[in-house]
């Protein structure tokens, strides 16, 4: 079975082991792909803009992470309302620590109007801590469950999916996106509980 302790340890060995050879020959790597994405290659060799302390994304995301915090601080409860983040005016006082971005020329204006970039994020800011424990309980189920049967083959492919959203929830806006609302469909479903219960009476 695929999803034995053995096997798993087995794949991860090998991950391990790829990932290690594949980080020696980067220079090589970074070659090949530079005729395509020049940014690419910067990152693997940590140069130029591809220097992750200088990297535009990651100062954008990092600079939402500072406004989302200030928000949920000034309004913990029920936070500034559903989609206004993207419409509140804050003063980011945190974009002189970022001087790439200041200068690219954008100021408060441009940046206020950017999105979390965190589904968590976006959702304790715009429905506060209230709207953080009602999200929190449409996944519990599903979560419970899968940590219950993470050895058992069939569960496991429901549950996948699940644990990846998760994931994903923390580097995209996701919350009105389809594929959130059918894994939450998913999780609470009929059959998703059924399986989980067949597997706790073998």
């Amino acid at each position: 079975m695929i999803f034995k302790k053995k096997n798993i340890f087995k794949y991860f060995s090998f991950a391990v082991f790829l990932f290690l050879i594949i980080t020696s020959f980067n220079i090589k790597i970074a070659d090949l792909i530079r005729p395509v994405s020049e940014r690419t290659a910067n990152l693997i060799l940590s140069e130029g803009d591809g220097d992750i302390n200088y990297d535009k994304s990651l100062m954008v995301r990092s600079l939402m992470i500072d406004k989302s915090v200030s928000i949920i601080k000034e309004y913990p409860v029920a936070g500034i309302g559903f989609g206004n983040f993207i419409n509140y005016d804050y003063d980011l006082i945190e974009l002189r620590k970022y001087d790439r971005l200041l200068k690219a020329g954008f100021r408060d204006k441009y940046f206020n109007t950017r999105s979390t970039h965190n589904t968590y994020l976006e959702i304790l800011t715009e429905f506060g801590i209230i709207g953080g424990i009602i999200f929190a309980l449409l996944f519990y189920k599903g979560l419970t469950i899968f940590l219950n049967n993470i050895f058992k083959q069939k569960i496991i492919y429901l549950s996948l999916p699940f644990i990846t959203i998760l994931i994903y929830f923390g580097f995209i806006s996701a919350l009105t996106g389809t594929i959130t609302w059918v894994l939450i469909g998913i999780s609470r479903s009929k059959i998703f509980i059924s399986d989980d219960k067949f597997y706790n009476k073998n």
